[in-house]
């Protein structure tokens, strides 16, 4: 069987950085408008940020592109195969780069039509052709994500927004319609801009979405009467799973927090604080008559905490969709695109045959895109050390490293000094989950997502307990890989994380410790240089070991011996079903897992 370096893997992990920000960029002297909190500063991610100063033409080819010299940061479509929503047709050759600016434009080529599902049944419309990019890397909260751009003077989306790779969860950063039309059919929505998010159940046969319906998530500003040809910026940070908030030309204008929404009103520019009103059959209440008519019903409140407090109902999920507790976890792609909603069309809103060949009206342009995660300043004191008391049940067999499983318990008894300085939640602390694959030459090749668990310790005990199971899927929806699916010659390896300092920030190596890493390989999990071996695996009863050997022990999960011996075969009927662990000749690189059945 072949062996791992360990060492290697703890590098691996130890080598997620970033660098800051020097000089050169577009947003240079522009501050991030969002706090980072208490003793942090913001850190740009230059892997993902672009001020888009190269060339990159359009091409009908698959192509991944950025500045020269680093990793290519876009591919020139949706990040599936889909192409779009109602009329859209996404396609490649829509995508370019040049003169300081994204460009991405929306067209039709005369008799191209699509039909596509609306309200139970379908719709016929010209075909509007469209371009879409997204980002070759993700983001993850607590995450701020900015862009400058110039929205189109068309009904038309203009679009940037995050998104997981299930399509399960999703923050629009702008969502505008900018043009009224030639008719200003559609000058309602040209004056305003959607500050919104996705959630959607997507269970085999059923599709359910929901997102914000009240009516100050349409939000307005003062003298403005279409947002067309006009140049914004915008950004959402993504604070943590349950609140989001929305800046625009650097000022805060929304907030969505758990179970409250706060949103900046016309005419005054005031704060108004607002909650669900509740269900009816099960459906959020809706406002029946007057100018409002169809938008969400919400109770107003003094202040948000007070909207919190008199609140019951999520304004993330309320229908509980995600079946999560109501909650954006995901790691989500960077989408930017210009696409002709079905909502639009249907309502004949969808720029008509003379609009559409203004080809400036429908051609989107960004001027950069900046992503920032807030780090410590390394300036506060770190008194917090940790301590797993219980280490030998996250890594049984002195220090082996076994296969662990979906649902898999791995218990934890943690403990911490108190006392703290600024910027350290005593009482928080967060847990991420990954899987590396590196193939025969030792070089990695695919990188799973964070799933990320939260747990709330006891400030003045200075210790919490917690059985943290492996999930059975990780962020992007793809299932823990089995051994057996394996490449030969692969290892996988898992490592669990843990953020120290009170936030998910993973990335800052001050504040994360590594709980563990688990090497996973192929071929034949169940023999140690073709020396020893196990069988039947998995038994019933009796276990045979075929090999060279002094004596062995066998561990629990929980890392307690509950065996030993020198025979060749072991009676396993006592042995509660499950996950075990049989070291040989007290060597720790001597391990090899059974299941009983």
């Amino acid at each position: 069987m072949k062996r791992f370096n360990k060492k290697l893997v703890l590098a691996f992990a130890l080598t997620i950085s970033f660098v800051f920000l020097t000089n050169g960029q577009d947003w240079n002297g522009i501050p991030v408008p969002a706090d980072a909190g208490v003793g942090k500063t913001w850190q740009l991610q230059t892997g993902i940020s672009d001020d888009f100063n190269y060339t990159f033409n359009a091409t009908s080819q698959n192509r991944n592109f950025g500045p020269e010299g680093v990793s290519p940061k876009w591919n020139n479509f949706y990040h599936n195969s889909w192409e779009g929503p109602g009329p859209t047709k996404w396609r490649r050759d829509h995508v370019a780069v040049n003169n300081g600016f994204l460009s991405i434009w929306g067209d039709r080529v005369p008799g191209e039509f699509k039909t596509y599902p609306v309200n139970g049944t379908t719709d016929t419309k010209p075909a509007t052709r469209a371009g879409c990019i997204t980002s070759t890397n993700k983001v993850i909260f607590p995450v701020f994500v900015e862009a400058e751009v110039r929205i189109m003077n068309s009904s038309l989306a203009s679009d940037i927004w995050l998104l997981s790779s299930d399509d399960t969860q999703e923050i629009d950063i702008i969502e505008a319609y900018g043009g009224t039309g030639d008719d200003g059919r559609n000058a309602f929505f040209a004056e305003r801009i959607h500050l919104s998010h996705h959630v959607f159940d997507r269970n085999p046969g059923t599709i359910r979405d929901y997102q914000p319906q009240d009516w100050n998530s349409w939000w307005r500003r003062n003298n403005v009467s279409k947002w067309g040809g006009k140049t914004v910026r915008i950004g959402v940070y993504w604070k943590n799973e349950t609140t989001i908030e929305y800046y625009i030309d650097g000022e805060i204008q929304r907030v969505l927090a758990d179970d409250a929404i706060q949103t900046r009103t016309l005419p005054n520019g005031h704060w108004s604080y607002e909650y669900p009103s509740g269900f009816t059959n099960g459906v959020l209440n809706v406002i029946q008559s007057g100018a409002k008519a169809g938008f969400q019903e919400m109770n107003t409140a003094p202040s948000l905490k007070e909207a919190q407090a008199a609140s019951n109902i999520s304004v993330i999920d309320p229908y509980n969709y995600l079946g999560n507790g109501r909650k954006i976890t995901k790691p989500l792609d960077i989408i930017i695109n210009v696409e002709d909603q079905s909502w639009q069309a249907v309502a004949n809103r969808s720029p008509n045959n003379t609009e559409i060949q203004r080809f400036d009206d429908n051609n989107l342009l960004v001027n950069w895109i900046r992503v920032y995660k807030p780090v410590g300043t390394g300036s506060e004191e770190r008194t917090r050390s940790i301590t797993f008391d219980n280490r030998a049940d996250v890594t049984p067999a002195g220090g082996a490293a076994p296969q662990v499983n979906a649902g898999d318990i791995l218990p934890m008894d943690i403990s911490y000094a108190t006392g703290a300085t600024a910027g350290v939640e005593e009482d928080l602390f967060y847990i991420a989950t990954q899987i590396r694959q590196i193939d025969a030459n030792g070089m990695e090749v695919n990188t799973s997502e964070f799933v990320q668990a939260r747990f709330d310790g006891d400030p003045n005990a200075g210790s919490f307990n917690h059985d943290y199971v492996i999930p059975s899927h990780f962020a992007d929806g793809q299932p823990i890989p089995k051994t057996t699916d394996l490449p030969d010659g692969h290892t996988h390896i898992l490592l669990l994380f843990m953020s120290v300092d009170g936030d998910s920030n993973f990335a800052d190596a001050n504040d994360t410790i590594i709980i563990e890493s688990n090497i996973l390989s192929n071929p034949d999990v169940n023999e140690i240089d073709n020396e020893i071996t196990l069988y039947p695996n998995p038994t019933q009863g009796e276990l045979n070991i075929k090999g060279d050997y002094k004596d062995w022990k066998i561990y629990s999960v929980s890392g307690a011996v509950i065996g030993e011996g020198e025979k060749s075969k072991i009676n396993t009927t006592s042995f509660s079903a499950g996950l075990y662990f049989i070291s040989f000749d007290n060597d720790a690189s001597k391990t090899i897992k059974f299941v009983k059945q």
